[in-house]
């Protein structure tokens, strides 16, 4: 048994590559950080990339997003 698999998901996704992942706008992907329901590995300042973990989306997907963002439009 390696002790790589006693580690958490290390990968770690950008807007875009959420965006196509989710197929929803990037624009979506934004308001899901903005509302806490995807969270970024560092504090979102100017000039720090946003990388959003995997272990974020799997919780998002977990508790029931689909594709879109919801059904208040």
């Amino acid at each position: 048994m390696s002790s790589a698999s006693t580690l958490p998901e290390l990968r770690a996704f950008s807007v875009p590559e959420v965006s196509e992942r989710l197929q929803i706008s990037q624009r979506a992907v934004w308001r899901l950080l903005a509302n806490g329901q995807l969270k970024t590995l560092f504090a979102r300042k100017p000039g720090v990339p946003v990388r959003i973990p995997a272990e974020s989306l799997r919780a998002l997907l977990a508790n029931g997003h689909r594709d879109g963002i919801g059904g208040d439009a």
